[in-house]
């Protein structure tokens, strides 16, 4: 907190939980390089989806974990930004889905090159680990994901599945009632359940979601938004109880 006195309150935890994050990174590669292995490791940094919303609590009030025995500080610091990118933590716009990726590999991923072509997500990086490794998935398994070694070896890669999200919370205008949304190559669609409101964007021309082309092209629309809801009834009602921990 005192490297960021300087700022308001607002910003100065919000910084200081940067910098926290920050020194836990340099720790992890300080022992890597301590232990001989640093030249020899894929070390990946990202992080949880969106910036929080920023509420309207009163400064300086902390919210306690009860099931972490700690006290944090609550979402009156969140003052994260999305770069420009629509919506925020809980939307299936960009500015709620897309998260940072660092990928530091010595020998492979080359040093720094900024990847804006390569679409990836979290269903990824089982496949990708187990190329990267040279472990083979069971002959049983299909993952929703698939193996993008490539771009971590600093090739363009086009991926061949497209990518689904689904949220079940609130609604809240302007940015938060999409319910479905897939990405299929440069096309991404958000919909509600019944699809009878849809928007599609185009990128990389509209990375902020700003221009609705739904009616320019009405093939796409029809395309994608079948795709979400057949994605959709795949999904489980409940959850696997062989999936949840007995301890």
């Amino acid at each position: 907190m005192d490297l960021w006195k300087h700022l308001d309150k607002k910003k100065q935890v919000y910084a200081a939980v940067i910098s926290d994050g920050d020194k836990a990174v340099g720790r992890i590669l300080d022992a890597l390089k301590e232990a001989g292995v640093a030249q020899n490791t894929l070390v990946m940094f990202s992080s949880d989806n969106g910036p929080e919303n920023t509420s309207t609590r009163k400064e300086g009030k902390q919210q306690a974990d009860p099931d972490a025995n700690v006290t944090g500080y609550d979402t009156y610091y969140s003052v994260g930004e999305t770069g420009g990118l629509r919506g925020r933590k809980r939307s299936l716009f960009e500015g709620g889905v897309r998260v940072p990726f660092i990928v530091r590999w010595p020998g492979h991923t080359p040093e720094g090159v900024k990847n804006d072509s390569t679409v990836l997500t979290a269903v990824d990086l089982l496949p990708t680990f187990c190329a990267a490794a040279g472990v083979s998935l069971p002959a049983r398994y299909t993952p929703d994901g698939e193996n993008v070694l490539d771009a971590f070896n600093g090739k363009p890669q086009k991926r061949s599945k497209p990518i689904f999200w689904q949220w079940t919370g609130g609604k809240t205008e302007p940015n938060m009632w999409p319910r479905l949304a897939v990405r299929d190559g440069d096309w991404k669609l958000v919909m509600t359940d019944d699809a009878k409101r849809v928007e599609l964007h185009h990128f990389p021309d509209d990375r902020a979601e700003a221009r609705d082309v739904s009616k320019e092209h009405p093939e796409v629309v029809a395309r994608l938004g079948k795709l979400a809801l057949e994605w959709k009834a795949t999904l489980p009602a409940t959850p696997n109880p062989e999936c949840i921990s007995k301890q």
